[in-house]
């Protein structure tokens, strides 16, 4: 059992790899963590960059502050456009 459980060991060269692509996505570490990030994207046969927007779907699909900040955001935007149509 212990075999079967081996065969998806991240090697560093991959941690390193997962940091460099996050570091450039400008993401914070903290939010993705590169170990954890390159272990989901080698468990599901994925590259980084659909592994990526997978996370990011998600995140943003369950993050109550993220979807009440784009909502307000939306919100002030049609507004300002209403108000300068009105001048």
């Amino acid at each position: 059992m212990q075999k079967n459980q081996n065969k998806k060991v991240i090697t560093g060269e991959e941690i390193r790899q997962a940091k460099k692509f996050l570091q450039n996505k400008k993401m914070p570490l903290t939010l993705f963590k590169p170990r954890l990030f390159a272990a989901a994207s080698k468990e599901i046969n994925n590259n980084y960059e659909k592994t990526f927007d997978n996370l990011i779907n998600v995140y943003k699909a369950t993050n109550k502050v993220y979807r009440r900040k784009r909502y307000e955001q939306d919100s002030s935007n049609r507004s300002d456009t209403a108000r300068n149509k009105k001048i």
